[in-house]
């Protein structure tokens, strides 16, 4: 090894040695922020507190004025054009909608230059104890009743992460050094860039085909959620939902533990002829818990979920229970919104993806009037079907995929094609008759018709409402 080898070592070394936590060391050091979204944003004022020298990068060059204007006065250096092998720079942090690959990303780590997500940063700047949620859906939920259940028991829970607050912001925001825990909604973008990441608690909702255009298959998708528990010691807990510990890779090193509806495992929280069942090791509680079994099946899976993260984190069972009881569920994930003619109506606008339709059918009873369609993501179609055939009554379909989904179902029930998501609502209610369901999971992505998912729920309900006015 030449001198100048050694001495590059000896140099990347001590980088990372100072950016490792706890209290990364940042001052002296240039860090590139790649991707100025919220995460980024919050990623640069982090490392500008801590000292550290700021590079910039949005490939969105409309957003390069903006960014002049609000980060060079600090003394960030804004870039521009396509991201190219540099010099200057001691570590590059990456946004998670910023995949990490291609060209620049692969010089980087032949530079051997230190990569960190912006979960990874802020996590190593916090010294709380953390529990993590990931999954392909359910986390926003999950994350919000694991928060309302430590609240209630008077833990001071904090929700960051892919809730809309990052753990940046946190660590800018909020005490750096406390018992009081972190409950993280965690992406499977996010889980990419963990290296020192470490929960007291992980949380698995559940596993089906997503973000295919950033994953070469699905076992690597899948592969990648269990990320979260990869520093986890054996004895802190990882809970997985129905069917996940099948793809459960041997290194996960932590206890996993189930929870589940009708299914009776042998270690994890459960519930079962109106009766929640926690079973650990040998010992077993069973809870009446009649309640349960007036929810839709995920929301019921939802709420297992979050009381045997809760649990892990010393909640007694009946207390998390009894919080659970005064959670106001999220909007637009599966929320009644109103009973029209006898005919119960659900918004489900953030099911944007075939598995969140699957899992709407499979929590609710039937007859179902179903709307769906949008941007399509190109899931497959072929696992609906059973479902579709037993509990579906007819199907209008909106957007873009309203073509490609009436060609897979028409032959499997009656579909219409309408022209807005307000015709669907009409539709469906004019036709439907007492004790039927009408809902809107439209297993695609709203932006062909809507700004964001959150329109999308609040038209369906809007139109529902002056239906029953």
């Amino acid at each position: 090894m030449s001198i100048k080898s050694m001495w590059m070592t000896i140099n990347q070394n001590e980088i990372r040695k100072a950016l490792s936590g706890p209290s990364p060391r940042l001052t002296g050091l240039c860090g590139l922020v790649v991707g100025m979204g919220q995460s980024g944003s919050a990623a640069t004022e982090l490392l500008r507190r801590e000292g550290a020298s700021i590079w910039i990068y949005d490939a969105d060059q409309s957003k390069t004025e903006a960014l002049r204007q609000q980060w060079e006065p600090c003394g960030a250096r804004v870039l521009t054009g396509d991201l190219q092998p540099m010099q200057g720079i001691d570590f590059c942090l990456v946004s998670p909608g910023v995949p990490p690959t291609g060209v620049f990303f692969t010089w980087l780590r032949q530079a051997d230059i230190p990569l960190l997500g912006e979960m990874e940063l802020g996590c190593r700047f916090l010294q709380r104890p953390i529990i993590a949620v990931t999954g392909t859906n359910g986390k926003t939920t999950v994350t919000g009743m694991i928060a309302h259940i430590l609240n209630q028991c008077g833990h001071e829970a904090e929700e960051v992460g892919n809730v809309g607050y990052p753990v940046c912001q946190a660590a800018v925001d909020s005490q750096r050094q406390s018992d009081k825990p972190l409950v993280m909604e965690v992406s499977s973008y996010q889980c990419e860039t963990f290296d020192e990441f470490k929960p007291r608690v992980g949380v698995i909702t559940n596993l089906a085909p997503d973000h295919l255009d950033r994953y070469t298959s699905e076992q690597e998708y899948y592969q990648t959620k269990f990320n979260i528990a990869k520093n986890q010691a054996p004895h802190e807990a990882l809970w997985l939902g129905p069917r996940v510990e099948g793809d459960c890779p041997v290194w996960v090193p932590s206890r996993k533990r189930e929870f589940a509806i009708n299914e009776v495992g042998s270690d994890g929280l459960f519930f079962s002829e109106g009766t929640v069942i926690h079973r650990d090791d040998q010992n077993e509680e069973r809870l009446l818990w009649p309640s349960f079994a007036n929810n839709p099946s995920q929301q019921t899976l939802n709420a297992l979920a979050a009381a045997g993260a809760a649990l892990s984190f010393g909640v007694q069972l009946e207390e998390a229970l009894h919080a659970l009881d005064s959670f106001k569920s999220l909007p637009h994930r599966l929320e009644f919104v109103a009973e029209v003619k006898g005919m119960r109506c659900y918004n489900d606008s953030k099911a944007t993806n075939v598995h969140a339709l699957l899992a709407a059918l499979r929590s609710l009873s039937g007859p179902i009037r179903l709307i769906a369609g949008g941007r399509p993501k190109g899931d497959c179609l072929d696992v609906l079907e059973p479902l579709i055939r037993e509990k579906v009554k007819a199907i209008y379909l909106i957007g873009e995929a309203a073509e490609e989904f009436n060609q897979a179902w028409s032959p499997l029930v009656e579909t219409h094609v309408e022209e807005t998501l307000e015709a669907a609502v009409a539709h469906g209610l004019r036709e439907g008759v007492e004790g039927e369901i009408l809902l809107l999971s439209p297993a695609c992505a709203s932006w062909d018709m809507f700004e964001n998912y959150k329109v999308r729920g609040d038209i369906f309900k809007q139109t529902v409402k002056e239906w029953k006015a």
